[in-house]
């Protein structure tokens, strides 16, 4: 696992959450769904406004995709099926720039080219030699 895993599956990345808890933003709710807190499980996987990203990149997920309780769980489940780590993980960490460029204002990807973003990041780094996207995500 690398650096920046380790750091969501710790809940150490800069969420809404964490900003608010260091006094760094004034409210710890998800800034896309406004549906609650935005912790690492939220942000990267159940908030209803990336819902779509997820559906267009896996048709069919297992129940216990949707039963899980933590960003570690989740990624573990991840490893252990059938499903693309290495597309699961680069589309995590598109989603998470693309909410770092909200949050401050940039231009960013329209939802629903996030898969396309994941997969053309995988390619560069096939062809840059990169071991591994996985390695070089989130």
């Amino acid at each position: 696992m690398n650096k920046q895993q380790t750091k969501a599956c710790t809940d150490s990345i800069p969420t809404m959450l964490n900003l608010h808890k260091r006094k760094i933003v004034p409210s710890s709710v998800c800034s896309l769904c406004h549906a609650g807190e935005q912790l690492v499980l939220h942000a990267l996987w159940f908030c209803q406004d990336i819902c779509s990203v997820w559906s267009s990149c896996f048709t069919s997920l297992p129940s216990e995709f949707y039963r899980v309780s933590s960003f570690r769980d989740l990624l573990e489940l991840v490893f252990c099926s059938s499903l693309n780590a290495e597309v699961f993980v680069m589309t995590c960490w598109s989603i998470w720039s693309r909410r770092n460029k909200l949050r401050v204002g940039e231009v960013v990807w329209p939802l629903n080219k996030i898969v396309g973003v994941a997969w053309r990041q995988l390619q560069e780094n096939s062809r840059s030699g990169c071991e591994s996207g996985v390695r070089e995500a989130l």
